[in-house]
């Protein structure tokens, strides 16, 4: 079987010299606790890095008076210059966030709905392999604008690269005027990894309460800092890429993968396809319907 290999980066150029670095740190403003995987984003440069699990994040002495942006998910927005930066730490405080309710009511009957890749339809037919910061993203249709509950999410690790490398879980709204993925549905750090790869990782949030959208929603994925780093050789290339890999499905026409990096917006992958068929990432999800016929079929 033929593997495809995808990988979404910027080039940059690198400078080999002595360059001196400053570190900081990002706390919670309220008890001190480390802010894992927060982003940083250069507002002169327009880069943006990713702190390590322990808050701690390094930038160029040289780039002092610098603007920058500090932001994790459930906290807000800090801008802040390296320079005035006392003790090289950073507070975030933390967001007021309402969440929807949902009222269940021992009346109405509930059946499942499976989107996006499922537990049984396990076959690869290649990787996704990305740099820190980049997100996969899948979408999850409500054709018919039903009500229910997201129940759980999934993702099929690999086992190319590290595959217990930890990555960041998210849920978007749906952007109505392009079709790409929108706001955050939930204001929590999601960190997941596998084992031993070539399995799927699911987690149950149906204690988050949240509502399934009317026009569907997105399952991303974010890659995270890793200590370690892989190369994948794709034909005569070399190219770099940090952690694991997210396996890709057989291919269809429809294109229901979106692919960003830290300096670039959401792309349809269809875009890199030049119109033939797309290799969707293997992301699901389930969703719990509810009805007043138990004989409904969803």
């Amino acid at each position: 079987m033929r593997k495809y290999w995808f990988v979404f980066f910027m080039l940059t150029a690198v400078y080999v010299g002595a360059q001196s670095y400053s570190t900081l740190r990002v706390v919670d403003s309220l008890d001190g606790i480390p802010v894992p995987f927060a982003l940083v984003v250069d507002e002169t440069t327009k880069r943006g890095i990713i702190a390590d699990e322990s808050g701690t994040f390094k930038l160029l002495s040289s780039d002092s008076l610098h603007f920058y942006y500090i932001t994790g998910i459930g906290y807000d927005t800090v801008h802040f210059r390296q320079l005035n930066v006392p003790g090289a730490t950073l507070h975030l405080p933390k967001k007021t966030v309402v969440l929807d309710t949902i009222a269940i009511y021992s009346t109405q009957y509930r059946c499942l709905r499976s989107l996006g890749y499922s537990l049984k339809k396990s076959r690869t037919s290649g990787s996704f392999n990305f740099k820190v910061g980049s997100e996969v993203a899948v979408y999850m249709p409500n054709v018919t604008g039903d009500d229910g509950l997201i129940q759980n999410i999934r993702f099929y690790i690999a086992t190319d690269g590290y595959p217990k490398t930890k990555f960041r879980a998210k849920l978007y709204s749906v952007d109505t005027a392009n079709g790409q993925p929108g706001h955050l549905l939930v204001e929590s750090n999601i960190i997941l990894c596998a084992e031993n790869g070539n399995e799927w990782v699911e987690l149950d949030i149906t204690n988050l309460n949240l509502a399934l959208p009317s026009n569907g929603f997105f399952v991303a994925m974010e890659w995270l800092p890793d200590s370690k780093y892989y190369e994948v050789t794709y034909r005569t290339d070399t190219i770099g890429s940090n952690g694991q890999s997210l396996g890709a499905g057989k291919a269809g026409h429809y294109c229901a993968t979106w692919i960003k990096s830290l300096d670039t917006g959401w792309v349809n992958l269809s875009s890199f396809n030049n119109g033939n068929s797309c290799l969707n990432a293997m992301i699901g999800s389930d969703v719990i319907l509810f009805c007043d016929d138990p004989d409904s079929k969803r």
